[in-house]
């Protein structure tokens, strides 16, 4: 076993086996139809496996927090920690259908279609040495969580003389089922949001200049270590509103172009570093 000096003591040499392992497996499937001169028809199936773990050696870590019983030799308690090298596992998978269908002509561009998707993932850590033999790759923790998406847009562009309009607009449905997180096990999230996404703009263009104007809106929900806060803290879902316009000129050799823009969040996260 790693003496003191292998590990992470202030001034030691690091545990020479700490390393970050992930594998991924994609498979696709697509089939597109061209149905007439105007209609064509896309569809993509795939699905993702991912396996994983983070192997990390810690220095003087309580038995209690792993769950493992304080060992006792000859009737005596021998000590409350221990050091050990641990492995946190993710084992997940994703998968999902994406459907379309396009209608174009000279002057108009509609395109219908939605989507599903469904992650599954597992997330357990394993125990894999320690001072005092403890079962085989004994499991402190073993947790699965689930999120799935299903969701429909539509997407319309038309000219008409020197205008072209254009707007699209998406109806998305997500839902979280967790069960725990590794330091705070007994929470479980079941979330469910739906969120409507609109844009819409207006492009002119003349000669040798074009303009535009445009609205849009973006919803995110909140990631899966956003909640681990607790249940009295969920988190609320991430909303941009996006208001621009631009003008552009072209030029033989030269082209000069002006973009102005707004945006307004709501409920914004950020990434914290440091403690």
């Amino acid at each position: 076993f790693p003496s003191h000096e292998a590990g992470m003591l202030p001034g030691a040499d690091p545990y020479d086996n700490e390393t970050d392992n992930y594998w991924q497996t994609h498979y696709q499937l697509f089939y597109n139809k061209k149905i007439n001169t105007k209609w064509n028809l896309n569809n993509s199936a795939f699905a993702t496996t991912g396996r994983g773990y983070y192997e990390q050696y810690k220095v003087d870590e309580s038995y209690q927090k792993y769950g493992i019983p304080v060992p006792i030799i000859n009737g005596i308690r021998v000590t409350a920690s221990t050091d050990l090298i641990r492995q946190l596992w993710l084992d997940n998978i994703f998968y999902g259908n994406n459907i379309s269908v396009r209608h174009k002509n000279e002057k108009r561009e509609v395109t219908l279609g939605g989507n599903m998707s469904n992650y599954l993932g597992d997330h357990f850590g394993k125990i894999i040495l320690s001072k005092y033999p403890i079962s085989k790759d004994y499991k402190w923790y073993d947790l699965n969580a689930n999120k799935s998406e299903q969701s429909v847009f539509g997407k319309w562009m038309e000219e008409s003389g020197n205008f072209q309009f254009f707007g699209d607009v998406q109806m998305r449905n997500v839902q979280y089922d967790i069960n725990g997180f590794r330091n705070n096990p007994t929470l479980n999230i079941k979330q469910q949001w739906t969120f409507f996404n609109p844009k819409a703009g207006i492009r002119c263009t003349k000669d040798k200049v074009s303009s535009y104007i445009s609205f849009a809106r973006a919803t995110k929900e909140p990631n899966r270590d956003d909640f681990e806060a607790g249940n009295q803290e969920i988190p609320r879902p991430e909303r941009l509103d996006d208001f621009e316009a631009g003008i552009q000129k072209t030029e033989k050799k030269y082209r000069y172009a002006i973009t102005l823009y707004y945006m307004n969040y709501r409920d914004q996260r950020y990434i914290v570093t440091g403690k």
